[in-house]
């Protein structure tokens, strides 16, 4: 599976090549970078944090976060695929992705905990969509 992660902390980064060793994987902290590579490649699974630059409780309004990325989607949704996690630990962020894009599926990232807590969210998302069968 292409998996692309939208990620600023070094260790959740490691973390998600770890865990995700298997699939081909891409992990950028940068929502332009982020938009480059979606236009350039299609992608099954995304996971969206939502505050970058090291920051936390970043408002929604702000320039490089994941409210940023779900605006764009949003906006070009032909890049959307069939299945998004929304794994940000910032509730407001959370809501307002999950509002613009209303099939992404909320888990923190506290809940990608192993390897087979991941494969298993995947599993579920692909079994609820119907996608990547």
């Amino acid at each position: 599976m292409k998996i692309l992660i939208l990620e600023d902390d070094e260790l959740r980064k490691e973390l998600f090549r770890s865990k995700l060793s298997t699939h081909e994987l891409y992990i950028t902290d940068n929502v332009e970078e982020f938009k480059k590579l979606l236009m350039g490649s299609k992608f099954d699974v995304l996971f969206l944090d939502h505050d970058l630059d090291g920051e936390s409780y970043v408002p929604i309004d702000s320039t490089n976060t994941g409210s940023e990325a779900a605006r764009w989607l949003d906006q070009n949704r032909e890049y959307i695929p069939d299945i998004i996690f929304l794994h940000t630990l910032n509730v407001v962020g959370q809501l307002n992705m999950k509002w613009l894009l209303p099939k992404a599926i909320s888990a923190p990232y506290a809940w990608l905990r192993t390897k087979e807590d991941i494969e298993s969210l995947i599993k579920q998302a692909q079994n609820r969509n119907g996608a990547l069968s």
